[in-house]
């Protein structure tokens, strides 16, 4: 849901808010499994490679992927999208998904 007007910004854009609203929204299921690791003998064992690049890959990786980590984030891999940033905060804390600054972000 892309909008065709050049001229609007995301902020004013209904279509653009509603795809962001729908990423944020796969977003935090995907990364409430994946943050669950304390629980996850309860549940399916969640691939960050399978389940959550895909997702990150599609709006975050031309500013936090492989080529280009603005503010010290990369989100391509489990490891440096768990390590810690130049701000001292974590984008993604395995099981605290409250402590986790990216699904605060982009609710």
């Amino acid at each position: 849901m892309i909008c065709s007007l050049r001229r609007c910004s995301a902020a004013s854009c209904p279509a653009r808010r509603a795809a962001w609203h729908l990423l944020a929204r796969r977003l935090a299921v995907l990364g409430g499994l994946w943050l669950a690791g304390s629980v996850a003998s309860q549940a399916a064992e969640v691939d960050f490679a399978r389940e959550v690049q895909p997702v990150l890959a599609r709006r975050c990786f031309a500013c936090h992927g492989p080529d280009t980590q603005e503010a010290g984030l990369r989100l391509d891999d489990a490891a440096s999208a768990t390590a810690e940033l130049d701000s001292g905060m974590r984008a993604i804390v395995p099981g605290d998904a409250a402590g986790s600054e990216l699904l605060a972000r982009i609710e």
